[in-house]
């Protein structure tokens, strides 16, 4: 029995290990190259700040889940689209349109995350002053006439 749960645990830290996921300058590089397609940059930031309004990803940043590194990526981008659309937020209203635009885009990349956005955008939600469904329409709108379906995403950083 001992043996078991011996093995067991292994196969849990190696199940573990398999899905954490570091942004390396090969991942940084492919989310350079779909980031340009909406003529951004995208920098590398090695301080702790946060990336409001930046576009900015962590590089060294370390995803205990692949999907959740797609999640980021979507919610800075979405971020990116603040100036584009000329959004006057707060900045707890801009991580909500953020966080909910991300939520929207990985339904489409075929991953559930309604309710992480939904606990994100909780502790933000009492400072919200405005209704924010068109600004996170309107995002979602540029991002999808930029990168139908999200095709190049899937392609260039995916690899699908």
């Amino acid at each position: 029995m001992n043996k078991q749960l011996t093995e067991l645990s292994k196969n849990k830290t190696l199940f573990k290990q398999s899905l954490h996921v570091l942004l390396d300058d090969s991942l940084f590089k492919k989310l350079n190259i779909y980031y340009q397609r909406f003529n951004l940059k995208l920098k590398k930031s090695f301080k702790k700040d946060h990336a409001y309004n930046k576009g900015t990803i962590k590089h060294g940043s370390s995803f205990s889940f692949l999907p959740d590194m797609y999640s980021t990526v979507m919610h800075e981008l979405a971020h990116s689209t603040r100036d584009i659309l000329n959004r006057q937020l707060s900045y707890e209203e801009e991580e909500c349109v953020a966080e909910m635009v991300s939520s929207i885009l990985m339904q489409l990349l075929g991953y559930d995350y309604k309710a992480r956005s939904y606990f994100y955008c909780q502790k933000y939600s009492h400072q919200v002053k405005v209704d924010l469904d068109q600004y996170v329409v309107d995002s979602v709108n540029y991002i999808l006439k930029v990168d139908p379906d999200l095709l190049y995403f899937k392609s260039t950083v995916i690899g699908l």
